[in-house]
């Protein structure tokens, strides 16, 4: 055998058990579709206790999570520490089905975040919550979505871990419920992890090992042992118990669309109070007024494979829809919007033997009239039977009608 072809067969070796350490390796750390294991809680009974005081030396935290919601409850907390008068809660507002994220520092002093809307009872979601010496963060499904100036992060709070809960509030009686539904890889870190950060390990299996990592809480072999190098094992209690459970695949994760932008009129300036709206297939996403200086923000949940949508704008007597590029969930899109004063175009349309019916307005709205109205239009309402032209109208399928008249509002 000449050394070239040995060269070869010994590189070509080379090659496949790298290939197959890296199929090994990524099994090993890729949260699945199907096979987790996770935390399953019935309200209001059910919860898993974290050692007391396991947070009391940290001044800046990253507390990070998949959940599923199985709804009811009065304001069931996801997480919660406390001793009473200082805390932080992460929990479910039952109300606008959306997540709250509050830092209680005692004597009044408060930070915190809603985010109405966006929790889904039996749909899994991403909860990631930072508190830092610049702020406080909340993210959803890896996406940062609202802020929050309160100053010192865990700092404002210290000590104040007395119970640390996963799926109960401190106070069942007077500040919520329990939490009903699952969790996945509960974890907390020891700093105010980054946007990068959080979405690199978003459907990562941790080893325990990983750099800032106090708690990691996987649940392994029906347990609740700290998966990291910590030992901060937690204790099942009321019935909570380890389950067999499924995650989105990243491909059909809904995850929020930020589009921004400016609304103005033929000179530039500002349109405040302007209602702006992300729409498809003709079905409203999201709307938006614009404030004092025609800016507007929209965050809407969308999968990751870009859809066709429109934006709409509406302000008095100015009308403006723009067919936006394809977009998807994840991304931060700036669209600026310059509105035209409205024109109004009325009348009829007759038919060649002279008669007022509608046979032509019913043809074009299958196509050319749906460009022109950016949708299906107002309806003509039909009044009598057009006995001028009735083979004309059943010829063209639109049956009888005499009425006419239409008018439509808008620049194009």
């Amino acid at each position: 055998m000449t050394p070239n072809r040995e060269a070869r067969i010994a590189c070509t070796k080379v090659a496949r058990w790298g290939l197959l350490l890296a199929l090994l390796f990524t099994s090993r750390v890729g949260l699945r579709a199907q096979n987790n294991n996770a935390l399953q809680l019935d309200a209001p009974s059910s919860y898993l206790e974290l050692p007391s005081q396991a947070f009391s030396n940290l001044t800046e935290v990253t507390l990070e999570c998949w959940f599923q919601w199985q709804g009811g409850g009065r304001l069931p907390r996801l997480f919660e520490m406390g001793d009473g008068a200082k805390g932080m809660s992460i929990g479910i507002s039952t109300a606008t089905s959306g997540l709250f994220f509050v830092l209680a520092g005692g004597a009044g002093k408060t930070g915190r975040i809603d985010l109405p809307g966006w929790v889904k009872t039996n749909e899994w979601c991403h909860v990631a919550s930072v508190a830092g010496r610049e702020g406080m963060e909340l993210y959803f499904n890896g996406v940062l979505l609202a802020t929050n100036a309160f100053p010192g992060g865990l700092a404002a709070i210290q000590g104040s871990d007395k119970v640390n809960y996963l799926g109960r509030s401190a106070n069942p009686t007077e500040w919520g419920t329990g939490f009903r539904g699952r969790v996945i890889e509960f974890r907390v870190w020891k700093v105010a992890r980054t946007r990068e950060q959080i979405q690199s390990t978003l459907f990562q299996e941790l080893r325990g090992t990983e750099k800032d990592l106090v708690t990691l809480c996987n649940f392994q072999n029906g347990k609740a042992r700290d998966g990291s190098t910590n030992g901060l094992d937690g204790i099942l209690k009321g019935g909570a118990r380890v389950v067999k459970s499924g995650l989105p695949l990243a491909s059909t994760l809904k995850r929020p669309l930020i589009l921004s932008g400016r609304v103005t009129d033929v000179k530039g300036q500002g349109l405040p109070n302007t209602e702006v709206w992300l729409e498809q297939g003709g079905k409203s996403l999201q709307s938006a007024r614009t404030a004092g200086d025609g800016r507007y923000r929209l965050q809407v949940p969308l999968a990751s494979a870009p859809v066709e949508c429109r934006l709409r704008a509406l302000h008095d007597q100015w009308d403006l829809w723009r067919d936006a590029e394809p977009l998807s969930g994840g991304a931060d899109r700036v669209i600026d919007l310059q509105l035209q004063p409205t024109i109004t175009l009325g009348g009829s349309v007759r038919t060649m033997l002279g008669c007022p019916c509608d046979w032509f307005w019913w043809r074009q709205r299958t196509s050319a009239a749906r460009r022109f109205w950016g949708g299906p239009g107002p309806t003509a309402t039909a009044s009598s039977a057009c006995g001028t032209c009735t083979r004309v109208l059943t010829r063209c399928g639109c049956g009888a009608g005499k009425v006419s008249r239409y008018s439509r509002k808008g620049n194009r």
